[in-house]
């Protein structure tokens, strides 16, 4: 499985020339001109144009009132006048972390002044993320693990008078052991990221290796900004940029709480992340931590190191109202201190995602010319020698795969969801290939057919040819007249065939044949 990540990813990564830059970092200026080689923003982030992740869309320009307030990824976008659903392709590493991040600023692109009328949905996978407004925030961040080799970023019509519309769409890794609380198949959207005592610029890449976002808060009457430049110890676990960490806000009274307090129509899910570090330790500083009715959480700031006073599991309000207080206790001789913050909604999962792996198996006959073309086939749709497989797969322990039957085994251990994106971006595949393939029903991908397994996954069980017919599909003959023909009974997914049936026009396709004398039959 992991292997066959591996095979998506190098397609996906590969068929975006010039994606270079930060380790870890994919960042699409959506609407550059594809023959563009790409460009490093203000910040030094290396930004590639979109056309390798997405199928469709039109390119243009904010207008030219707008264009010198903006930086330079979000002066073009992308817009989709057709379709109810258009999605980006992102690769991704199953199991892996990632934030996540959208962009949007209508820039009045279109001349029609439509920003206070036009919205649309936002997904992530098949889940529902937000509801964009053109004249609202323009920015929507998440972090979430990667359930397959690639994760689609979806667009979704909600009235058809209105078109959809992207500036940018950014990808960060994130490391493995950070926010341990974000579970498999689980996304949360940021709400708020906020730095206090700091200065009013935003802190992001560099000083945070995630490009995490700090906005600057700030405070009134009641607070003070406070810093230091000591080194401040960081939670490995809980990384927030030193930067960051260096500067706080304290309330100019013990009497005086950090409070915030607002009204969730939708009844929301919420995590809390409050990061603390003291800068003194000559004088005892306790405080308490409440959300809503919750008991109160009781602690110390450590001097110079960081720590982090969250709520375990996602929280939800009895009522529409929320409120986060700390204040120090009865016994504290220093008032509230306070570093950063971050509030996090949870992005429900509740419609079924299609299985990155299929294990629908089926027996079934198949006969063919022994040749060049499964070799060359296969190589040419998962990217990697067969050979190499042979020795991964024998360094597992399995034994040395020989022959035509070692040449079906790669190909039934290959063939998933995966590899369908992969040839989906080797060939450039266009269709309806786009977001999940299984749902919704309304939009399940030309030729592909789903099955809702169990809960909230679907399986892909056949892969058709747009005519329906599976079932008999001809090959051509040996240049060199000779043909070995072999039958195997063996136990495989039920896509292989679909898979094989790919190949093959593929195969086709490259050496352009015309003539038929031979068939593959599939009982």
């Amino acid at each position: 499985m992991a292997l066959l990540a591996c095979f998506a990813v190098f397609f996906l990564l590969t068929a975006a020339p010039g994606a270079v830059g930060q380790k870890g970092f994919l960042s699409i200026d959506c609407g550059l001109d594809a023959n563009s080689n790409g460009y490093n923003d203000t910040n030094g982030v290396f930004y590639v144009p979109d056309g390798s992740f997405v199928d469709g869309g039109e390119n243009h320009v904010v207008a030219a009132d707008q264009e010198g307030k903006l930086d330079r990824p979000y002066r073009t976008l992308r817009s989709f006048p057709s379709g109810d659903r258009n999605c980006y392709a992102l690769p991704t590493v199953a199991g892996a972390k990632y934030l996540l991040r959208v962009v949007f600023f209508y820039g009045n692109y279109d001349g029609k002044d439509s920003s206070s009328t036009l919205q649309f949905d936002l997904y992530i996978g098949v889940d529902r993320w937000a509801t964009v407004k053109a004249d609202g925030k323009h920015w929507y961040e998440a972090l979430f693990m990667a359930w397959a080799s690639w994760a689609p970023v979806c667009l979704v019509k909600t009235d058809p008078h209105n078109t959809p519309f992207v500036s940018s769409v950014e990808l960060r890794t994130m490391g493995s052991g950070i926010y341990a609380d974000l579970k498999v198949n689980e996304s949360m959207s940021l709400v708020v990221r906020g730095n206090t005592g700091s200065s009013n610029s935003v802190i992001r890449y560099s000083d945070d290796p995630y490009d995490r976002y700090w906005w600057p808060v700030q405070s009134g009457p009641l607070w003070k900004n406070i810093s230091t430049v000591s080194p401040i110890k960081l939670d490995p676990n809980w990384p927030v940029p030193l930067s960051v960490m260096q500067t706080a806000i304290e309330a100019v009274s013990n009497n005086t709480k950090f409070i915030s307090k607002w009204q969730d129509l939708e009844s929301d899910e919420y995590r809390v992340y409050l990061h603390f570090a003291d800068f003194q330790n000559t004088e005892i500083r306790q405080l308490n931590v409440t959300i809503n009715e919750l008991e109160p959480f009781l602690f110390i700031p450590p001097y110079l190191a960081h720590t982090v006073a969250r709520n375990v599991g996602w929280y939800k309000s009895k009522t529409t109202i929320y409120s986060i207080t700390v204040g120090a206790t009865t016994a504290s001789k220093l008032p509230v201190m306070i570093n950063a913050f971050e509030f996090y909604t949870r992005i429900p999962n509740v419609n079924p995602k299609t299985l990155p792996r299929d294990c629908k198996h089926s027996p079934f006959i198949y006969s063919i010319p022994v040749s060049n073309m499964i070799y060359a086939g296969m190589r040419s749709v998962l990217g990697i020698q067969y050979q190499k497989y042979n020795s991964w797969y024998h360094q597992q322990g399995g034994p040395k795969l020989k022959g035509a039957r070692g040449q079906v085994a790669w190909l039934r251990d290959a063939w998933s969801l995966d590899a369908i994106m992969a040839i989906k971006f080797e060939y450039g595949i266009k269709k309806n290939w786009m977001g999940d393939p299984c749902f919704p029903t309304a939009l399940v991908w030309e030729g592909v057919g789903c099955s809702n397994t169990s809960g909230n996954t679907m399986t892909i069980i056949s892969l058709l040819e747009s005519n329906g017919n599976s079932c008999i599909v001809q090959s051509p003959p040996e240049k060199n007249g000779n043909r070995a023909v072999i039958a195997i009974w063996v136990v495989v997914p039920v896509t292989t065939i679909g898979a094989l049936i790919l190949i093959y026009l593929i195969w086709r396709h490259k050496t352009k044949a015309n003539d038929f004398s031979h068939s593959w039959y599939f009982l």
